[in-house]
């Protein structure tokens, strides 16, 4: 457990760099005839929203 006295930084000394995604190309996958290019992603959260059958899970 971390305490108010530790940080996650202190307890994970050698932790990786947070890797975040950039933009997703999508070309020719299931809904996706044309090429289609979703951007920008911020570096802290990912998320991709739309209506019921808008290909979000293609």
């Amino acid at each position: 457990m971390i305490g108010p006295e530790r940080s996650l930084s202190c307890a994970v000394p050698h932790a990786l760099p947070n890797k975040a995604i950039l933009n997703v190309i999508i070309n020719g996958f299931r809904s996706y005839r044309e090429q289609t290019v979703v951007e920008p992603f911020s570096a802290r959260h990912n998320v991709i929203v739309g209506r019921n059958g808008s290909g979000k899970s293609n």
